[in-house]
């Protein structure tokens, strides 16, 4: 395996791929990054066994081949390196990262012990607004529950119904719902419980400005199409609890006000209320 990539580019790739390896595992492996050099261009991939990632990188490959070495370490020799062309080529077990004044002799791993990624299938793929996705992720993650005697309570619901889709988030205290409209959604009706950690890897590769993303819904795990990235995940078993019966329907009692003096209220009177809860009580009168 050989080839030659810019410095800069090749640490913004690596840094995508780092969010999903693991600073420590029982498994070493994975701990290090899938290098696959083909046609063209590098395919870095990671995984922790429950959330992978796949990226590719334009470059010029001389010689086809894969290796899988420590991530970190490479992120880190990248990090540090001056803005050059990397070169890189396998020797026997070791691969060279050579740069014109600089040499790095790096043990590798041999890429079948590497875990098998989902496979992607296009074909079932559904566009949604990548801007939407991250509105909904960050109006509900925050009510995730972190008690693990509540599987299901510590992930996200991911509904599709018609052409609306929400996300619904609880701890059994607190309950955040957000829904948006999608017509290409139409005729497709999914209930998916999806892990917090993966939605916040969303947040973080997309912006409130992104265009379309693929979405594909498996029977155990989803899959993100964000173009030069891959991103999947196993989904959390259910059921969900139904949430519907505890959201009032026919309530007379509602209010409009400023959400910065809301805050501010809610901030001085918090620091007395339950540790566990954190409740407060609104009593409401006209005006």
């Amino acid at each position: 395996m050989k080839f030659s990539v810019p410095k800069s580019r090749l640490s913004g790739y690596l840094q995508y791929v780092l969010q999903v390896v693991p600073s420590k595992s029982t498994l070493p492996i994975l701990t290090n990054v899938l290098i696959e050099a083909l046609e063209g261009k590098v395919k870095l991939s990671a995984t922790d066994l429950d959330i992978s990632i796949s990226t590719s990188v334009d470059c010029i490959v001389t010689k086809k081949g894969s290796i899988s070495m420590p991530a970190r370490i490479l992120f880190e020799i990248i990090k540090e390196l001056p803005e050059s062309e990397v070169v890189f080529e396998t020797s026997g077990s070791r691969v060279e990262i050579k740069i014109p004044n600089g040499l790095y002799r790096i043990g590798t791993v041999a890429a079948e012990d590497f875990p098998k990624l989902p496979a992607v299938n296009t074909k079932k793929e559904i566009k949604i607004s990548g801007a939407d996705l991250v509105r909904m992720i960050r109006k509900t993650t925050f009510a995730c529950s972190d008690d693990e005697t509540r599987p299901a309570l510590n992930g996200v619901l991911w509904q599709t119904k018609g052409d609306k889709m929400q996300m619904v988030a609880t701890d059994g205290h607190r309950l955040a719902k957000f829904a948006v409209e999608n017509p290409k959604l139409k005729g497709l009706y999914e209930d998916v419980i999806v892990p917090p950690k993966v939605l916040d890897i969303i947040t973080k590769l997309l912006t409130s400005e992104s265009g379309e993303i693929g979405i594909i819904f498996g029977e155990n795990n989803i899959i993100f199409d964000l173009g030069d990235i891959i991103l999947s995940s196993r989904l959390i078993e259910g059921p969900y609890p139904n949430f519907d019966q505890v959201i009032p329907l026919d309530s007379d009692k509602k209010m409009t006000i400023s959400k910065n003096d809301l805050a501010s209220a809610v901030r001085r009177v918090s620091i007395l209320s339950n540790a566990l809860t954190h409740q407060v009580k609104f009593s409401l009168k006209e005006n």
